[in-house]
């Protein structure tokens, strides 16, 4: 089926949008790696992006030992409905983590690496309906949980 100029044109601009969404993800995950801390907060998310699944490799433009551990982490006010085992492997440091105001019903196993690091953990305006027991007796050094506004009956 011949392929019309317009459709090649429509096809080309979601090309070209694609990529400076990329290119700006890449660009905040680089300033990540200097400060420790990654802010994607209302980024109309709906997985996580790769790029932060990659968090701990440098790019072409980095020296890997210029990489700062990711202490702080906002993912909050997107449209996630769960994460991925693969997002805390590499976060062993993470100190700060916000996840509010998504639709997650659930926590990765893997949360529980940030076990030695992990003391304010937000999860308000989910859909959790239960927390796994493993929350509490892993991250030893959670002080603050916000759970307000999901779904538990109990903790």
């Amino acid at each position: 089926m011949p392929v019309g100029k317009k459709e090649l044109e429509r096809w080309s601009n979601a090309q070209k949008a694609r990529n400076r969404a990329g290119s700006a993800m890449s660009e905040m995950v680089r300033a990540a790696h200097a400060s420790g801390t990654l802010n994607l907060s209302n980024r109309q998310l709906s997985e996580i992006p790769e790029e932060l699944l990659r968090y701990n490799e440098a790019d072409a433009q980095e020296n890997w030992w210029e990489v700062a551990e990711l202490r702080k982490l906002d993912i909050s006010h997107n449209t996630l409905s769960s994460l991925p085992d693969a997002l805390f492997q590499p976060l062993t440091e993470l100190q700060v983590l916000h996840v509010g105001n998504n639709g997650i019903s659930s926590l990765p196993r893997s949360l529980s690496t940030c076990g030695g690091a992990l003391s304010r953990l937000n999860l308000a305006y989910n859909k959790f309906q239960s927390l796994p027991p493993w929350v509490f007796e892993e991250l030893p050094l959670l002080t603050h949980i916000s759970l307000d506004h999901n779904l538990l009956s109990a903790l």
